[in-house]
């Protein structure tokens, strides 16, 4: 297998939490996996190696879940730094999951984190899940790149748009998903009307009829 990337190693983490009961969540805001089951969040933080950078990952993560776990490469070579990394997760409760990707995928919990009975802002992380986190955008995928309220926005004008060919932006506000993701209709307006002009709401094409501002799908243009 050529270099591995943090995508290979969390890929198989998915299934193993889920098939345990969990709801996965995927690159949620910085955070590479988001596991739920009632109130109770686990968040794994995925690297290709066990780094004092990861350790520091994992310590902040406990402010915002029960459970915070790090996974890495079964492959990775032992070494002085990796036993003292081992040891401050321990310390502070956090697990290992090791992922083996060569001859044959399996996941091992190398120790199974401790509970965090009251994390700060583990509301604040709830009320952020969407749907959509679960499978827009793989863990570990570089750059991030996850589902935000913005993409959420363009995906649903892009389809109603092309439902509804040379629909303005009046009519667009007018139907079932509202202001979308903005506070209120006026906000949705202005805004939508700047990046709609300016062409970054990709798929849409912008005609002028001398009226009004009409919209279409460039696939159905």
């Amino acid at each position: 297998m050529s270099t591995l990337r943090e995508v290979d190693v969390a890929r198989p983490i998915i299934p193993w939490l889920e098939e345990r009961g969990w709801d996965v969540y995927q690159e949620v805001s910085d955070y590479d996996i988001v596991a739920v089951t009632g109130h109770i969040v686990w968040i794994v933080e995925v690297k290709t190696s066990l780094s004092t950078k990861l350790c520091a990952q994992a310590f902040d993560r406990c402010r915002y879940a029960h459970y915070v776990s790090v996974a890495v490469p079964a492959t990775e070579r032992r070494d002085d730094g990796h036993n003292w990394a081992e040891s401050r997760l321990a310390e502070r409760g956090i697990g290992v999951f090791t992922v083996n990707l060569r001859g044959g995928v399996w996941v091992r919990a190398e120790s199974m984190p401790a509970l965090h009975r009251k994390p700060l802002y583990t509301k604040r992380l709830l009320a952020s899940l969407r749907p959509e986190h679960k499978t827009h955008c793989e863990a570990g995928t570089p750059g991030g790149g996850g589902w935000t309220p913005w993409k959420g926005t363009c995906k649903s004008i892009v389809r109603k748009v092309a439902e509804h060919p040379g629909i303005t932006l009046k009519e667009l506000l007018g139907g079932e998903e509202g202001h979308y993701h903005y506070a209120n209709a006026q906000s949705a307006r202005t805004s939508l009307s700047h990046w709609l002009r300016l062409g970054k709401i990709p798929g849409i094409e912008c005609r002028h009829d001398g009226r009004h501002l009409r919209l279409y799908a460039l696939e159905a243009s």
